[in-house]
């Protein structure tokens, strides 16, 4: 895993810090925030084979291409693989660090309601695109 994030073609740095960030107990995917020296990302390792993070990288492109021009930031699927041995999978993305926002900013709330329609909106001409490899 590490080894893919350090040939991402983003160029990340030398591997600073590895943490595991997995939200609770009870999740079929581990997730791990590899710190570099150039970014942070997100690996997300499931027991399972390849085509199941696929699906995930699958939907992360549609929902990038279909939030495009939006005020979306939607995490870039950066590299897929699989574990050694078929002990599993791999993807790796972007680490965004997610930060409550309340009642208190009703502005940003509203923002995102309407980027969020639009998404939706075009959502589905995004996804047949990136299913024909458009």
């Amino acid at each position: 895993i590490l080894d893919a994030v350090e040939h991402l073609a983003v160029d990340p740095g030398p591997i600073l810090d590895v943490s595991e960030v997995t939200p609770g107990p009870g999740l079929a995917n581990r997730h791990l925030k590899v710190q570099c020296s150039r970014g942070t990302f997100l690996v997300k390792v499931n027991a399972g084979p390849t085509e199941v993070l696929a699906a995930e990288r699958h939907g992360l492109l549609a929902l990038r291409e279909a939030a495009c021009g939006l005020d979306l930031v939607i995490p870039e699927a950066l590299a897929l693989g699989e574990l050694p041995e078929q002990r599993g999978s791999f993807l790796v993305m972007d680490f965004f660090r997610f930060l409550p926002f309340g009642p208190s900013i009703p502005a940003v709330c509203e923002r995102f309601g309407h980027a969020l329609a639009t998404l939706h909106s075009r959502g589905a001409a995004a996804a047949a695109s990136v299913a024909d490899g458009a």
